[in-house]
């Protein structure tokens, strides 16, 4: 399953009860569409906790643009 237009190769895979069926390049978007639901949600969940770290720094008389590294993690 070798080809040279596409970014990933199966040759290595041999599932017993799986067919693998690469995505055409550049259709992903067309054909996942929950894929743009699923990151923005993300992306919202992500600024909210974003803003909270911001607010409760401010409030606490810290650098809201300060995060350590933990932090950012979580």
């Amino acid at each position: 399953m070798s080809n040279p237009n596409l970014s990933h190769t199966f040759e290595h895979l041999d599932p017993p009860l799986l067919e693998v069926c690469p995505l055409p390049p550049n259709t992903t978007s067309n054909l996942q569409p929950l894929d743009s639901g699923i990151i923005s949600s993300f992306k919202r969940h992500y600024r909210r906790r974003q803003m909270q770290h911001a607010i409760d720094a401010m409030e606490l008389g810290k650098n809201s643009y300060k995060v350590d590294q933990l932090t950012a993690m979580r």
